[in-house]
C-alpha cells in the first residue's frame, strides 16, 4: 500500500527555513520512503503521532486513512 504524503503549512515553512540543498535531498529520500513504510525502523510513537529522526532533524507526522501528514520539523539537540 502506498500512502499519500501531505506537507502541512507549518512543516513546509520549517523545511524552507532549516534545510539547505544537501539536507533537503537527504530529507526527501526519507519522506518518499514513508509513503511505502509509514512506520520504519527508528520511528517512535508519540501520542497519536510518530517521531522520526532524519540526520540532525526530527520529523513529527500522523498517519490518517491512506495519508501521512507531515506536521512538524525541528532540529535535534545534537
Amino acid at each position: 500500500m502506498t500512502y499519500e504524503i501531505i506537507w502541512e503549512p507549518a512543516f513546509t515553512r520549517a523545511a524552507t527555513r532549516f534545510l539547505d540543498d544537501a539536507a533537503f535531498i537527504q530529507f526527501l529520500a526519507h519522506v518518499d520512503a514513508l509513503a511505502h513504510d509509514p512506520r520504519p525502523v527508528g520511528s517512535v510513537p508519540w501520542g497519536e503521532m510518530y517521531r522520526l529522526h532524519v540526520g540532525r532533524y526530527r520529523v513529527m507526522y500522523e498517519i490518517k486513512d491512506k495519508a501521512i501528514h507531515l506536521i512538524n520539523l525541528g532540529r535535534t539537540a545534537s
